[in-house]
Formats: C-alpha cells, structure tokens, sequence
C-alpha cells in the first residue's frame, strides 16, 4: 500500500512540474547594434510583468542575460549614464520656499579642505583597486549617443516575446 502511494505522489509531483504554468527560465544572448554598428556599452533592459531585468552590453555589443521570466517584454537600450559631458537638471530656479543657492552658507574653510582631502584618498584608493567611477576616457571611448527613445518603456520600440530556454536575441538600432 505504501508504495502505491509513493508512487501516486511521484505521478503527481511529474504531472504539476510539467505544466504549461511552469516557470522555465529564459537565458538570452544576443548582440546590439546602432546603425549596423556594435554598440560598445550600456545597458539592455527587459521590462516585463514581474519586473525589470538589466544586462550590461559589452564592448563587442553583445549581452547575456538569465533567468528572465517567460511572457511580453518591453526592451529598453540606454547609454547616457555613460555620457562624457551630461547635461544634468537645471536646478538654477528655486522653489518656493527653498533657498537660493547664492545664499547658502559655506562650509567652514578647514572642514571643506579636510572633506576634499577625504574625498581625494576615497578616489585614488577606489582607482588603484580598479573600482570607482569610469575616467572621462573610457566613457569617451565607449560612449555612443543613440535616440532617447529606446530608453523609454512607457514607449517602448522594442518589443520581445521571451520563451523558456536558451535563444538568441539581435536588436539592431536605427535613427
């Protein structure tokens, strides 16, 4: 009698793991080009219902990325992170209340120096470890501008259906 039922638990066990519902991962490899070109950096983004799934683009274009889930994705391509000479938010215009930074104190003379000192022990121990920010020559070198619309997911340009396993997966950027 014991066995019977082990075995009906074994059948059980085989019947539910092999269900459509399961969640068999979705490994993806591919490679990302702008302009028939490898794109040398950013990041891929897979937006889908359970999240969003990064997977940094190399040098030679391509990426690798695991354990996504399977389902419709909006895909997003951003490189401004890796932008030389950003143009950040215009924070010259002060809210109401808020106050100018013309008016602001400064620090005292001796504390400035002493948190600039700080700060430059931090970036040259980070550097020689080969951690820290990128230098203004890699980012050079790396950094290609594309349309700003292909790191938008509210309008996404790129779409995917992510099936389980292993694919590969090209997306070729155009003007």
């Amino acid at each position: 009698m014991r066995v019977h039922r082990l075995i009906a638990a074994f059948a059980l066990g085989l019947a539910i793991g092999c269900t459509p519902n399961s969640q068999t991962p979705v490994k993806l490899t591919g490679r990302v080009t702008y302009k028939g070109e490898p794109l040398p950096a950013g990041n891929l983004t897979f937006h889908t219902k359970l999240g969003s799934y990064n997977a940094p683009i190399r040098e030679d274009g391509t990426y690798e990325i695991v354990d996504l889930p399977a389902g419709e994705a909006k895909v997003t391509v951003d490189t401004e992170f890796l932008n030389p000479a950003p143009k950040g938010p215009d924070y010259t215009a002060t809210a109401k209340g808020a106050v100018a930074a013309s008016k602001m104190k400064a620090p005292p003379p001796k504390a400035a120096a002493k948190v600039d000192k700080l700060a430059a022990e931090r970036a040259a121990a980070e550097k020689e470890r080969g951690f820290g920010p990128p230098s203004q020559e890699f980012l050079q070198a790396r950094y290609k501008k594309i349309p700003a619309a292909y790191s938008n997911p509210n309008n996404a340009m790129l779409k995917a259906t992510l099936e389980p396993g292993r694919h590969t997966l090209d997306f070729d950027l155009a003007d």
